[in-house]
């Protein structure tokens, strides 16, 4: 019983020792950190983008989305750019301040053509396409992308572009019964 009784004052002796090693930490030392987050359209954490700061890779996140800037001396304002390839780039003006937390929300593309089919299906036509023109920017050669482009067009009764553009599909795609079917009927519009 006494070796029991023993072992356990060894051991929150040592437990003392290690808690006052993270209680001894300067104020200032704490303060000299500052974290942020990164989330899709989704709420899901966006792992190894790259954090910029002023145009220098400063951090990248980890599998949760988080990341940690360390002390910037010469500015309280900094330029945070935030990229990962298939995600819209996001660029802030922030201030260093190491009470607040960074979150940012990046869109991928998968996430921009689903926010585009959301548009189209509430005739939100404008709004619709300006998802795609995003979605294009970041996968300029998905095919599904430019399919939904054209339906867009075709709904906005802009016959031209549409055949158009799904002339250049079908080029790409020549046995695709869907690009057939839409590429009728823009034409049976035109005529």
């Amino acid at each position: 019983m006494k070796k029991i009784i023993f072992s356990l004052i060894i051991l929150l002796f040592f437990l003392s020792c290690q808690s006052n090693k993270i209680s001894n930490l300067n104020y200032k030392d704490k303060e000299s950190y500052m974290y942020g987050m990164v989330y899709d359209f989704e709420n899901k954490p966006v792992e190894n983008a790259n954090i910029f700061i002023n145009d220098s890779l400063v951090a990248q996140t980890d599998v949760q989305g988080r990341f940690i800037l360390k002390a910037n001396n010469s500015s309280k304002e900094l330029t945070i750019c935030i990229k990962k390839e298939t995600y819209e780039n996001i660029s802030s003006k922030i201030i260093y301040d190491p009470i607040n937390v960074l979150y940012f929300r990046l869109n991928n593309t998968q996430q921009l053509l689903v926010q585009a089919e959301n548009a189209l299906e509430n005739n939100l036509y404008d709004e619709s396409m300006n998802f795609i023109q995003r979605a294009l920017l970041l996968s300029p050669n998905r095919i599904d992308i430019k399919y939904l482009e054209c339906i867009v067009l075709y709904k906005k009764k802009q016959y031209q572009e549409a055949l158009k553009k799904i002339k250049e599909i079908q080029s790409l795609e020549p046995n695709n019964e869907f690009i057939k079917k839409l590429s009728k009927n823009i034409e049976m519009q035109i005529k």
